[in-house]
């Protein structure tokens, strides 16, 4: 069996299983995949008394501080929570 023929002098080889692109740059490093991915966008759905929206509110802060990106528009949204209240009497005589 004969060796492949060299590359000329002063030409870049590329690692065997890599491609070409890869070595150029073109394709994410290794570094970028080891990088998470983006928070999804969240929206959430009240349904329910005012202690309910409050709780709403604050999910909604902590979230958006966590990195997540908050949408009012549920169609824009990754993830919709819906946030009810069961004991809608009880909230309103507090």
């Amino acid at each position: 069996m004969k060796p492949a023929p060299s590359s000329s002098a002063g030409s870049r080889s590329t690692p065997v299983g890599a491609t070409a692109s890869a070595a150029t740059g073109s394709e994410p490093s290794i570094l970028d995949m080891t990088q998470p991915p983006a928070k999804p966008t969240v929206a959430f759905a009240h349904l329910g008394c005012e202690k309910n929206r409050v709780d709403t509110e604050h999910m909604l802060g902590l979230l958006a501080q966590a990195g997540y990106g908050v949408s009012a528009d549920e169609s824009e949204a990754a993830v919709v929570v819906v946030n009810t209240c069961s004991f809608i009497q009880d909230a309103r005589e507090e």
